[in-house]
């Protein structure tokens, strides 16, 4: 028995594949669907540069997959993702799990972040990019995985709208 829609939202860096190992259970009772971020995995090149337009293509996406309501389950940027949209669109959502993002960021800081982040996108690559973030935000040793990221980063030259895989 299917108990709802299900959206996995990915961090910074990664792609939808980081919820690779849980997909075959999940998708046992739930409709699960894992878009990837602009600028991520296969959604190809392309840039998120605010928090709006995030919403806005995650809510391109559960249209398209003719989703009335989900639960949101979001680590680090997609908990951002997830907690703008549920902002947005309250009535769109059954249920949220947050895990590893900063909630209480005052929305001008978030959006400084953004900025800075966009900015350095256009002058490095984005695998430049991604090794200084996570040296910037994990403490030496850093954990097991954090070194992967940037190797996963496309290049930002164009909007993409994000690619969604369905389980």
């Amino acid at each position: 028995a299917e108990l709802g829609t299900l959206v996995l939202l990915h961090s910074l860096g990664a792609d939808g594949r980081m919820w690779d190992g849980c997909l075959e259970s999940l998708a046992r009772d739930h409709r699960v669907i894992v878009p990837d971020t602009r600028g991520h995995g296969a959604s190809g090149p392309g840039i998120s540069s605010s928090v709006d337009v995030w919403v806005d293509d995650l809510a391109g996406v559960l249209d398209a997959a003719e989703v009335d309501t989900a639960a949101l389950i979001g680590v680090s940027l997609g908990g951002i993702q997830a907690l703008s949209y549920a902002a947005a669109y309250p009535g769109r959502v059954a249920g949220l799990v947050i895990a590893d993002s900063f909630v209480a960021l005052a929305p001008d800081v978030a959006q400084a972040k953004i900025d800075y982040l966009c900015d350095q996108a256009q002058r490095h690559s984005m695998e430049e990019v991604a090794a200084q973030y996570v040296a910037d935000t994990f403490e030496q040793p850093q954990p097991a995985g954090a070194g992967r990221g940037p190797r996963g980063f496309a290049p930002l030259d164009a909007p993409v709208p994000p690619r969604t895989v369905e389980a």
